[in-house]
């Protein structure tokens, strides 16, 4: 447009107007006369005339496709400066706008110009794909562009179509799990491109009387769909080495010999491409491309016998499907996933043979579960039966979900009901043991409503009434709690006064000694003295047999006014303990040794008056 105007405001300009107008008089003057002279003049007027007209009509044309094609560039903008994925998201509003140029465009509507059009916009997404595989690491960083991948703004600017790609078998440059995301983003590219195409075909085809987009699709999906092709392997050759390279970090026993083997074939291949990767119209890379994949099968092949090797003896199946599940994680490719999922069927078989000997032990053990130490009865039971559930159910939950319910494995569907049947029971046999204990619970609650003391009526003994019921009580509802079983509230209850009911049970305890220790101090001679202090101390302990509970509020003051009274009778008793022994016994033991009468040894005989005064 813009050198037609520049041809058509030369044409109007005065120098060129008065040719013309010259031309045109002199043809107006010479029209009588048949000569050659006017022949001449008459063909280069009619010449100027036509050549003027075209230039118009030109001019015309221009100006209307420039005015269409204007309201593309807000749309081919990311084709120059974004990447595959903005360009997804512009192709819709591309494909309309196009679809409109189609439609109502004078003279762009043409099937080789719009073809032309779509040839060029597929020619910029191969070389926006181009540009942001190999520089896919500067763009991440927010890096300048480099290179030169053309412009809307300056159309003189030079579009290369090759880039420098050697780096790509560099991982530390190019990390390989980055690349191949960039890579299936240029593959959705083309896809999303050939579906927005489509469906702009199909919705112009539902309107029979709208301009239809009967365009030749191998002209301008083509070098896509070449290009696409090469990606692909791209993908596929990366994918395997990234694939290995995992496969080496594991640190997998005897894996060493098969991963060397294949970093030989990449080196091979490495020698083998002298082209640029990218270089989609050069067919050597698809024969050696072919040849390195021959060589990946030999060592997939060995590293088959190897995986056959880690499941021929499965001791832990728990294991054994964490290795199987590692080993896909890292093996994407169909024939090693294909003999992956096979060996479900051998672990299939094993878990089996687990789940009935774990019936088995069910079944012999259910009605005196073994108890580990340190444990009480129900939450040992119940630790019990859920170590049984989890050996059941963890395998299940490890094998994948579309295996067990994928068409191919209804011969495991027997197997998935026995799980469900052993998990159900032992799930039942647990109810039963919280169910039992929820009982148990409020017989042992109603010890706490027994008198703190009791005597015994063969040795007539005081002894502390607490339920030893109550400790087990604690102790259960602490271990089935630490299990993660909700316990009632009745329970928690007492369990929150666990310290106070040692304490008080220790008190008790300490004062039932206190008062055998005291009373066992007291002389038989002096008993009868201390009757009616007895009876002031029985006094004192009378509420601890008769009114209070484990539930009452004045245990404390309780407990300290017995203690106030055997500290009174223990100091009474030491008094007399001590009149006794000091003040009579040892005088009269003093007496009793006091010799009144020395009776004379010989066979001497004495006066009276003799003998008194010896």
């Amino acid at each position: 447009m813009r050198k037609l105007t520049q041809v058509s405001e030369q044409l109007g300009s005065k120098n060129c107007r008065a040719v013309y107008d010259l031309l045109d008089q002199a043809c107006d003057q010479m029209q009588d006369q048949l000569g050659v002279n006017y022949q001449k003049i008459y063909m280069a007027t009619s010449n100027w005339r036509g050549i003027d007209n075209k230039i118009t009509e030109q001019l015309s044309e221009a100006k209307d496709n420039v005015k269409y094609l204007q309201t593309l560039e807000k749309y081919l903008e990311p084709l120059y400066v974004g990447n595959p994925e903005t360009i997804k998201e512009t192709l819709p509003a591309l494909m309309n706008s196009i679809k409109m140029i189609h439609t109502i465009a004078r003279y762009y509507n043409t099937t080789e110009r719009m073809t032309g059009l779509f040839i060029k916009i597929t020619n910029q997404m191969i070389t926006n794909c181009k540009y942001n595989i190999v520089n896919f690491r500067n763009i991440k960083l927010g890096l300048p562009r480099k290179g030169k991948m053309g412009s809307l703004s300056d159309p003189k600017m030079e579009v290369s179509t090759t880039f420098d790609d050697a780096g790509l078998w560099d991982e530390n440059k190019y990390p390989h799990d980055e690349l191949i995301v960039v890579l299936k983003s240029c593959q959705e590219l083309k896809e999303a491109y050939r579906k927005q195409y489509e469906f702009t075909k199909e919705r112009l085809e539902s309107m029979p009387k709208a301009r239809q987009f009967d365009f030749n699709a191998t002209e301008i999906f083509g070098k896509f769909d070449l290009f696409s092709r090469r990606v692909r392997k791209l993908i596929d050759l990366f994918s395997t080495i990234r694939q290995f390279k995992t496969l080496e970090k594991h640190n997998l026993e005897n894996i060493d010999p098969i991963v060397a083997q294949f970093t030989q074939h990449v080196s091979s291949f490495k020698q083998k491409i002298n082209h640029p990767l990218l270089d989609y119209k050069d067919d050597t890379f698809d024969r050696d491309f072919v040849e390195f994949n021959v060589d990946v099968s030999r060592v997939e092949n060995e590293l088959t016998l190897y995986i056959d090797r880690n499941f021929q003896n499965i001791i832990n199946i728990e294991d054994s499907l964490r290795l199987l599940r590692k080993f896909r994680a890292i093996l994407h490719r169909d024939n090693l996933q294909s003999t992956l999922m096979k060996k479900y069927d051998v672990l299939f078989s094993q878990y089996s043979r687990l789940i009935a000997k774990i019936e088995d032990e069910y079944q012999k053990k259910r009605s005196n579960p073994p108890i580990v130490r340190n444990l009480p009865i129900v939450s040992g039971s119940i630790t019990w039966s859920r170590h049984l559930f989890h050996r059941a159910s963890t395998p299940m939950e490890q094998f994948p979900r579309n295996l067990l319910r994928s068409n191919e494995t209804k011969r495991t569907v027997k197997q998935v009901q026995h799980h469900n049947r052993i998990t159900y029971t032992l799930f039942y046999f647990e109810y039963e043991w919280r169910q039992r204990w929820i009982v148990e619970v409020e017989k042992a609650k109603a010890g706490l409503l027994a008198t703190l003391i009791i005597r015994h009526p063969n040795n007539n003994k005081l002894y502390v009434n607490f339920d030893a019921e109550i400790m087990t009580l604690i102790r259960e509802a602490k271990c089935l709690s630490r299990i993660g079983i909700e316990i009632p509230e009745s329970a928690k209850i007492v369990l929150l006064q666990e310290e106070k009911f040692k304490m008080y049970n220790a008190e008790l305890t300490f004062v039932l000694g206190e008062y055998d220790r005291i009373v066992n101090k007291i002389r038989p001679n002096t008993k009868s003295l201390l009757v009616p202090h007895l009876e002031d101390l029985e006094y004192k302990l009378r509420p601890g047999m008769n009114i209070l509970t484990w539930t009452s509020m004045n245990i404390d003051g309780y407990l300290q006014h017995v203690h106030a009274g055997l500290s009174k009778l223990e100091q009474l008793i030491i008094n007399i303990n001590d009149i006794m022994e000091n003040r009579i016994e040892n005088n009269l033991k003093a007496l009793s040794k006091t010799v009144l009468v020395n009776l004379p040894t010989d066979s001497a005989t004495y006066t009276l008056d003799d003998f008194v005064e010896m």
